[in-house]
C-alpha cells in the first residue's frame, strides 16, 4: 500500500528517517472518502501517499491545516515534497471567495487542485466526454451509475474498478478544462463546470 496515515513520526528534515519515496501529503473535505479510498489505492513508484488530518470543507481552513501538517512532518520542496488540498465547490456560489483567499496561500509545493461540482467528474471522464451542466453533486453521481451500477462515495477500491480507463479519463478531463477555457469561465470558481484538476495529481504519480 503506497498511503501511511499522518501521526507516527515526524520526518525531520536531512534526517535518517527520509523515505526513498517523495511524499504526497493531501487534505480532503469533511467526512467525505471518495477521494481518500481513491488516492490510498494509487500505486506509484516516485511518491508515497499521506492525508492529513482534518474534517474541514472551507478551503482556506484545510490550506492552512495541510501547510501546518505539512511543517510539521518536516516534508519540504528541496526533497520534492508536496502537499495537496483536494475542493470540490459543489455549486455553492460562496466557495468561490474561499477558493480564491486560499490560492493566495498556496505556493510551488502545496497547492489546492478544484473539481466543479465534485470529484465524480474525474471519475465519469473514465467512461465519456460531456460538457453537461450539473445543479448538484447528486446529478453527478447518478449519471456516474450508469457506469458503475454500486457507486457509493465510501467504495474502497473505486480506484481498481477504474484504473484500466485512467488514460481515456486523463485526456477527457483535459478536454473539460480546455472547453470552459474556451467560453471564458474562470477557473477555481463554481462556474468553470464540468471540470477536474485531479488529472494533474494522477498524470504526476502516472508519470513515474
Amino acid at each position: 500500500m503506497a498511503v501511511r496515515e499522518i501521526g507516527y513520526i515526524s520526518k525531520k528534515r536531512n534526517s535518517g528517517l527520509r523515505k526513498a519515496k517523495k511524499i504526497i501529503l493531501m487534505i480532503t473535505e469533511g467526512n467525505n472518502q471518495t477521494e481518500t479510498n481513491y488516492f490510498k489505492r494509487f500505486e506509484s513508484s516516485e511518491y508515497r501517499i499521506m492525508f492529513a488530518r482534518g474534517n474541514d470543507t472551507d478551503p482556506v481552513k484545510m490550506i492552512k491545516a495541510l501547510i501546518s501538517q505539512y511543517d510539521a512532518l518536516g516534508l519540504n520542496a528541496e526533497d520534492g515534497d508536496l502537499g495537496m488540498s483536494l475542493i470540490d465547490t459543489d455549486c455553492e456560489k460562496h466557495k468561490d471567495s474561499q477558493i480564491k483567499d486560499a490560492d493566495k496561500l498556496c505556493s510551488d509545493n502545496v497547492k489546492q487542485y478544484v473539481s466543479s461540482p465534485c470529484f465524480e467528474i474525474w471519475l465519469l471522464c473514465h467512461y465519456e466526454y460531456s460538457t453537461r451542466q450539473y445543479n448538484s453533486t447528486d446529478e453527478v453521481v447518478k449519471k456516474l451509475r450508469n457506469y458503475i451500477k454500486d457507486y457509493s462515495k465510501s467504495d474502497e477500491y473505486i480506484y481498481e474498478k477504474t484504473k484500466t480507463q485512467i488514460l481515456i479519463a486523463l485526456e477527457n478531463a483535459e478536454k473539460l478544462n480546455s472547453h470552459c477555457c474556451s467560453l471564458g469561465m474562470k477557473q477555481h470558481t463554481v462556474e468553470f463546470m464540468p471540470s477536474t484538476e485531479i488529472n494533474s495529481v494522477a498524470k504526476l504519480l502516472l508519470s513515474h
